[in-house]
Order: structure tokens, then C-alpha cells, then sequence
């Protein structure tokens, strides 16, 4: 790895750990649900509604290996980095599925008129961890290890946790499920 990358990878997490500091505050003060309601709730905002509608889609796997493609096609480590996004994507499905499976996501738990739903499928099950959370936190550490900005490696750090707070935002998902999902990536 040479000296670009790993200046590159600290300032990316940066962004990260002040965030994970947040997240980890509300988790221990409001509990796993009530930190949901209150991130839902409380920084919901109709003007963003569309913005975090689309702004989760940045997290879905076909849409990373197109994002992946796009950047560079003579990327001579594009087949790494999408055999990765894939293993990501396919552990935390297999998470999902084997071990997981008993929990529900907010309109499995909540009735709702508790909380905002903005997604168009109502899924119930299957929450933890979040899949487009760690999709997000693979494809944006992919792009900024390479990037010849700071400014940019900031950015996609940004990004990606709008992306993963984009899954508490249109309710599909619990703070906790979103923090590991991206900590899952970065493993």
C-alpha cells in the first residue's frame, strides 16, 4: 500500500469515527429502538424525503459495481474490488439469513404511525446488519484509497455514511443494524 493510500484511509475514517461515536452515544443512552425513533423522527425532514429515497440506491450492489466500472476501466484491481463488494454483499446476506433471521425491522416492531416509512416494499424481516450500510462502506473506501484528494476521500467517507443513515432515514433499518453492517465492510 503505498503512502497516498494509507494518508487516504485515515482521513476517510475520520468522518466515520466521529460518527460511530455518535451512534454508539444514542445506542447506550436511547437503547437499540428508541434511537431509531429518535433519528427517524427527529431528523426527518420532508424537503430530504426524495434526496434519501434516492441517496440509499448508492448502496445497492449492482449500483457499487456500476459505480466501480464507471470510475476507471483500466483499473488493473477492478476485478478485486468487485469480487469484494460481492463477498460483502453475500456474507451479510448469509448473516441475514442463518443468524439473524428473527430480527424484524421497524415495520415489524413499530406501528406506523411511530415512525416514518418512505421505502415503496414493506419488508418486516431480516434487519441486522444492513446490507446497503456495508455495500456503501466498501464501494466509497474503494474509491477514496485511490483518490488524489483529500477533500474527495472526505467526501465519499461523508457519502457513505449518508448512505447507511439513508436506511434509518426511510425506515428500513435500526441504528445498530447500520453500524455494523459498515463495520462488517471494514473487517
Amino acid at each position: 500500500m503505498s503512502a497516498t493510500e494509507r494518508k487516504n484511509i485515515v482521513f476517510y475514517f475520520i468522518p466515520w469515527i466521529i460518527f460511530y461515536s455518535y451512534a454508539i452515544y444514542l445506542l447506550v443512552s436511547l437503547g437499540y429502538y428508541d434511537s431509531f425513533l429518535f433519528l427517524n423522527n427527529k431528523f426527518n425532514f420532508p424537503t430530504l424525503n426524495d434526496f434519501f429515497v434516492y441517496i440509499t440506491l448508492l448502496g445497492d450492489w449492482a449500483i457499487a459495481v456500476g459505480i466501480l466500472l464507471i470510475r476507471k476501466r483500466n483499473n488493473p484491481e477492478l476485478l478485486k474490488e468487485i469480487i469484494f463488494i460481492a463477498i460483502v454483499g453475500i456474507f451479510i446476506q448469509l448473516l441475514k439469513t442463518l443468524f439473524f433471521n428473527n430480527y424484524d425491522r421497524p415495520p415489524g416492531v413499530f406501528e406506523e404511525d411511530k415512525f416514518i416509512y418512505l421505502e415503496i416494499i414493506k419488508m418486516k424481516k431480516h434487519s441486522f446488519p444492513s446490507g446497503h450500510s456495508a455495500v456503501a462502506a466498501a464501494w466509497t473506501l474503494l474509491v477514496a484509497r485511490k483518490s488524489r484528494s483529500i477533500l474527495t476521500v472526505i467526501g465519499l467517507a461523508v457519502l457513505g455514511i449518508l448512505i447507511a443513515f439513508s436506511r434509518v432515514y426511510i425506515g428500513v433499518h435500526f441504528l445498530g443494524d447500520i453500524v455494523a453492517g459498515s463495520l462488517i465492510a471494514f473487517v
